[in-house]
């Protein structure tokens, strides 16, 4: 079974308290809160649809600056843009 996700890794750390909010919020499928704390822990996810959506169902597009790697931008499958990773 080949599953397409989204590849992309955090490189900090984020605190105990911070953890744990996303873990209760991810259990009661509470995305929008996730959202809130961090928009890069959920790439998927589309504030305004309020629906998650596969890495094939967004249409990416990579931002360079001078050669280097600055953001990756995603419009979801109802014309929705957002920032995916910065």
């Amino acid at each position: 079974m080949n599953i397409d996700k989204f590849s992309q890794a955090a490189s900090y750390k984020i605190s105990e308290t911070e953890f744990n909010k996303m873990a209760d919020y991810y259990s009661n499928n509470a995305f929008d809160k996730i959202f809130d704390l961090n928009k890069e822990w959920i790439p998927f996810y589309c504030e305004k649809c309020g629906k998650n959506y596969c890495k094939n169902h967004w249409d990416r597009t990579m931002s360079f600056d001078e050669g280097y790697y600055d953001a990756e931008y995603g419009v979801c499958p109802l014309g929705h843009k957002r920032m995916l990773y910065d």
